[in-house]
């Protein structure tokens, strides 16, 4: 199990390096430096769009990584299976500790910081985090959905998120070589 996660943290990693676009701020960088201050890109439909197929291709990527790779048997989804999800009753899941303390509040700030590096406050990354952790309940587990996931994976992801979101800028100032490790989706 804890060869699971690992290897889930790395290809996360790896994944949004990958993924991540870069949203061009509206002043000039050097010009905020000047001034000490910090320029937020401003959310447009592109920047949806480019947060929704982020977060939809890590679900794939990571679904394919644990299928193939890990040889999970929760990620042998089908046709059936995902049909089965969508019409399924919500449960309580009773996994380990490591996996719903921890692997799950990762994997939804790793939604909520594709959706926050794009631009988008708190709250609106926190609706991309809920589309991620639902997409994946739904789509990318043979298990049927699991409430006490999609809370996990939501609410303590975006605290998590949000603290990866500033560790970045104050990295970036100071060890630019280090501050992908502040923010995974800005790697």
């Amino acid at each position: 199990m804890k060869k699971n996660i690992f290897c889930r943290f790395i290809f996360a990693f790896v994944l949004i390096g990958f993924v991540y676009a870069e949203v061009p701020a509206k002043k000039e960088e050097s010009e905020a430096k000047e001034k000490d201050e910090i320029v937020f890109a401003e959310p447009s439909l592109a920047s949806g769009l480019l947060s929704f197929s982020e977060i939809t291709l890590f679900s794939i990527g990571l679904n394919m990584w644990d299928r193939y790779v890990l040889k999970e048997d929760y990620a042998k989804v089908n046709w059936s299976t995902m049909k089965k999800n969508l019409t399924a009753k919500w449960f309580w899941d009773y996994d380990p500790f490591t996996t719903n303390q921890l692997g799950h509040p990762y994997q939804g700030s790793l939604y909520f910081s594709m959706a926050r590096s794009t631009g988008f406050d708190y709250w609106q990354s926190l609706a991309f985090t809920v589309y991620g952790s639902t997409l994946w309940e739904l789509l990318f587990e043979t298990d049927p959905p699991s409430v006490h996931d999609e809370v996990m994976t939501t609410i303590p992801a975006s605290f998590l998120g949000e603290a990866f979101h500033r560790m970045y800028f104050i990295t970036d100032d100071y060890l630019p070589y280090l501050s992908w490790m502040g923010s995974p989706a800005a790697a």
